[in-house]
């Protein structure tokens, strides 16, 4: 009877880790995470876009990167850090991200290698603590421990052993035979936004543009700066140690308020929120205005920002600036990049863009 205990014992934990192995197997084999071996030329990891912080925070640690972007989904879809001469740039910019987490990323990537330069996109909603932290932000990824060997190991590879990591395997192979509408990070970090593309294009325009533009922008009564006192005061504190942490590290930073159509801008109108809107703007450069750091404003009305919606009828014409309300397209962040970087001439789109400091 104890020998048949033994053997059945023996079996269950045969088969356990037979089951492991297999699963740790096929996750490494398909990577969906895009996260346990060096980019394969042409490789796209669609799943990994929504798991995009356990893709992009391993994804610095792989690159190294000395130069980074930093922001929301507005800078993840439209900022290509392809204007960093000579440097290893990376877009760092999380959908959703508050100003924590952008400062913890941050000093994240610092701790990995030292950056020389980081542009920092800068969103009203972000600065609202009223607006839970996204739920797939988990701190001790990006938290100095997060880079001890052992820690840094089970973080990348302690994910092959989980049936979470075999659903998205499962996710990953649905996508990537849909790549045409799929959204996917490159190797430098922005996403290629397919689905975007492929909803204007069949569905057309207007149809996707009118949404919300009060998506993530509470209106003025349920909007808080102040945060939980082991974060710092409010978000303000968090933004002040954000760039106390560049001057210190001698990281030279670019700044800008991102452009809104003037949907959204109406939008704040309407709804009373633009006193909090410019107030905040006002906060912001006070800030920045005593560290060395340049401040640009796209956060205006202006010939992007007026870009003409086409109408519910025309299924055919495509905005070459935005993609909505509030997300702006490559073409629009290659331009924000050539100015606040000093690679625009004088007369390059006079009117988009105000350097305030």
């Amino acid at each position: 009877m104890e020998k048949r205990s033994k053997k059945y014992l023996s079996f269950i934990l045969g088969a356990m880790l037979a089951l492991l192995a297999a699963t740790a197997g096929i996750n490494y084999a398909v990577d969906p995470y895009g996260i346990y071996g060096d980019w394969k030329k042409g490789a796209a990891y669609p799943a990994s876009d929504t798991y995009v912080r356990i893709h992009k925070t391993e994804r610095i640690k792989r690159l190294k990167p000395d130069a980074l972007v930093l922001g929301t989904s507005r800078a993840d879809l439209g900022v290509n850090p392809k204007f960093f001469t000579g440097l290893n740039a990376y877009n760092a910019a999380l959908s959703a991200a508050n100003v924590y987490e952008q400062r913890m990323m941050l000093e994240f990537a610092q701790r990995v290698h030292p950056l020389k330069k980081v542009i920092i996109t800068l969103d009203l909603f972000t600065f609202n603590t009223l607006r839970l932290e996204n739920r797939h932000f988990e701190e001790d990824r990006v938290a100095p421990e997060a880079l001890e060997p052992l820690q840094s190991f089970i973080n990348t590879y302690g994910t092959l052993v989980t049936l979470d990591t075999l659903l998205v395997v499962k996710k990953h192979l649905r996508q990537i035979k849909h790549l045409d509408r799929e959204s996917y990070p490159r190797p430098n970090g922005q996403k290629l936004h397919n689905e975007g593309e492929w909803r204007s294009k069949n569905l057309g325009v207007n149809s996707i543009f009118w949404k919300s533009p009060n998506n993530l922008v509470l209106g003025a009564k349920e909007f808080s700066y102040n945060y939980s006192p082991k974060k710092g005061d409010d978000t303000f504190a968090q933004f002040r140690m954000m760039l106390d942490f560049c001057e210190r590290e001698k990281i030279e930073a670019y700044l800008y308020f991102g452009p809104l159509h003037q949907v959204h801008l109406d939008g704040l109108k309407k709804d009373g929120r633009w006193k909090l809107f410019e107030d905040w703007k006002k906060r912001v450069t006070a800030i920045v205005a005593r560290t060395p750091y340049t401040l640009w404003d796209f956060a205006t009305y202006n010939s992007f920002t007026t870009e003409k919606i086409p109408p519910e009828s025309d299924k055919v014409t495509q905005m070459q600036y935005f993609w909505d309300t509030d997300h702006y397209k490559e073409k629009t962040g290659d331009i924000i990049q050539r100015k606040i970087l000093g690679l625009a001439g004088k007369n390059e789109y006079p009117d988009f863009g105000k350097k305030l400091l």
